[in-house]
């Protein structure tokens, strides 16, 4: 298999380019649950952008929720290398193919079970999956937690 990753960076959100061709739309629903989760857990996936093209090919709602919050915050993004014939079928496959996965009910149910949502949010979403969930204070990053990039050494926020 063709390794097709580049590098991963850290780029500002205000300077990364939707895909004009990405044919997913974000409901309400899911853009507070991805809210909740960046709240709480901030970015713990990079966002795939084609170096050939500029464009994203996964993480277009993030990148979306970042602009509102603050458009020049770094943002972990994988680099990728691909023609745009490659980009569209990625476009078409990347999320696709992870839906098509099932959940094993009892393994599912017992993580349900062990599982606290800092964020009301997450807790609907888990309660939506079949879990009884408490929501305990809420924590969230806050400026005062900010990292190393590994790749240029600038501090960024989470």
């Amino acid at each position: 298999m063709r390794n097709r990753i580049k590098r991963l960076d850290y780029i500002a959100a205000n300077q990364l380019l939707a895909n004009p061709n990405n044919p997913r739309r974000h409901p309400g629903k899911q853009r507070e649950a991805l809210r909740g989760s960046l709240e709480t857990l901030g970015y713990y996936d990079a966002v795939i952008m084609n170096e050939r093209t500029g464009y994203l090919i996964d993480g277009h709602a993030r990148v979306e929720e970042q602009l509102t919050l603050d458009e020049t915050a770094l943002i972990p993004v994988l680099v990728v290398d691909m023609t745009e014939a490659e980009e569209n079928q990625a476009l078409l496959t990347h999320d696709y193919i992870t839906q098509m996965a099932i959940y094993d009910q009892d393994t599912l149910n017992d993580l349900l079970q062990q599982t606290e949502a800092y964020d009301d949010r997450i807790a609907d979403l888990l309660r939506d999956m079949g879990g009884m969930v408490s929501v305990p204070e809420p924590k969230s990053i806050t400026e005062d937690e900010p990292e190393q990039c590994p790749t240029c050494g600038q501090m960024i926020r989470g």
